[in-house]
């Protein structure tokens, strides 16, 4: 299965800062949401299974993101926020 792990920097850099905000805030987001975010700080490879489940989740997230010291906020950021999104929309619909 192909891997990838050419995602836009500012995704790395999106997890980072949900994962700092997570810290401080007393991690208001669950293991998985910080396991993401450290794959995508260390720029890890992620096959299309994970892809999938990343474009999923912030499909479904993007709805709680409303100010930056809140939870919906930091969760949609430790996987990857916006950039994320668009670059998982795009590999998405090249594969298809």
């Amino acid at each position: 299965m192909k891997k990838y792990n050419n995602y836009p920097v500012k995704v790395s850099q999106n997890a980072q800062e949900g994962y700092i905000f997570n810290l401080q805030k007393g991690s208001c987001n669950n293991e998985i949401g910080v396991r993401t975010a450290i794959k995508l700080i260390n720029r890890s490879e992620i096959d299309i299974k994970f892809i999938k489940k990343i474009n999923s989740y912030l499909k479904r997230a993007k709805v709680y993101v409303s100010e930056i010291d809140k939870c919906g906020y930091i969760s949609f950021q430790l996987w990857g926020g916006n950039e994320m999104l668009k670059w998982t929309n795009k590999i998405l619909k090249e594969l298809k």
